[in-house]
């Protein structure tokens, strides 16, 4: 192995988890988004934007699009997508 593949893959996300890119829920009104902490980041996401829900923590689901995670909104505020 060379010396520098470890530090390549690292730069590549190889060995990071996959997230979806297919949607699952879509939010029911407007939400701010909050961190990994529940602090608000000030980022706004609209009603009607559908979203991947990547795991739920108490009240909290943590929210991804196009495979990128965005943060957190209360779960309440998301409505589950019927599959095609």
């Amino acid at each position: 192995m060379l010396p520098r593949y470890p530090k390549v893959l690292a730069v590549l996300g190889a060995g990071a988890p996959q997230i979806a890119t297919k949607p699952t829920h879509a939010l029911r009104e407007n939400a701010v988004l909050a961190g990994s902490r529940g602090e608000p980041s000030g980022r706004q996401i609209e009603e009607g934007e559908e979203v991947t829900v990547v795991k739920i923590a108490g009240d909290l689901a943590e929210i991804a699009q196009d495979g990128k995670i965005l943060g957190y909104v209360d779960k309440s505020k998301l409505l589950k997508l019927k599959p095609h």
